[in-house]
């Protein structure tokens, strides 16, 4: 337990997974790792809150908002200074694990796509 009294929390996305297959491999014993997080956690799918492209779907998990508090609605970001796009990479945005690992959460987060780096003081982030 961390100083807190809140249970460690673990964050893997398998981003473009087709959930049904994961979800079979887990069922037949092939996916013994996630067999038994899952046993011992969470699953969530995430949905795209757009209905063409996926652009906004991990900012918008990631932060717990939609695409109109976030802003980002998909990969590429408009530049107006510039008058020219910029891909998308986390910046500006404040992911929910970070306010957890502030308040003393061990906090492991696997493969966010486009999440900002936070460096968790108890726990660990491995991104892209």
């Amino acid at each position: 337990m961390s100083r807190n009294n809140y249970r460690p929390v673990l964050v893997v996305t398998l981003d473009a997974a087709e959930p049904a297959l994961i979800r079979r491999l887990i069922d037949q014993d092939r996916m013994p790792t996630l067999k038994r997080l899952l046993a011992q956690g969470r699953w969530s799918r995430v949905d795209s809150p757009a209905y063409v492209g996926s652009g906004a779907v991990w900012p918008t998990f990631m932060t717990g908002q939609g695409p109109a508090s976030h802003g980002v609605y998909g990969e590429w970001v408009w530049q107006p200074a510039t008058m020219s796009l910029k891909r998308f990479s986390g910046d500006g945005l404040t992911p929910f694990w970070k306010e957890l690992a502030a308040a003393g959460v061990k906090v492991g987060v696997l493969d966010v796509p486009f999440a900002p780096v936070n460096n968790p003081a108890e726990g660990f982030e491995v991104t892209e």
